[in-house]
């Protein structure tokens, strides 16, 4: 039977180790975040060029 020592030793050991995963899935998530980021930048100019081309179109037509 597992002494109480023995039991906090094993605790503090699978603390430990959830903390280095919580680490690393908030590192993974911020990484994401930024892919997502740059990403929505990309379609949000993307739009402005084309509304920029549709606008200029229009003035020309009109």
């Amino acid at each position: 039977m597992a002494t109480s020592k023995q039991l906090d030793v094993t605790l503090r050991g699978e603390i430990k180790q959830l903390e280095v995963k919580i680490e690393q899935i908030r590192s993974d998530l911020a990484r994401d975040l930024k892919d997502l980021e740059y990403r929505m930048t990309l379609k949000l100019g993307t739009m402005m060029v084309v509304a920029v081309g549709a606008m200029a179109t229009l003035v020309k037509l009109l």
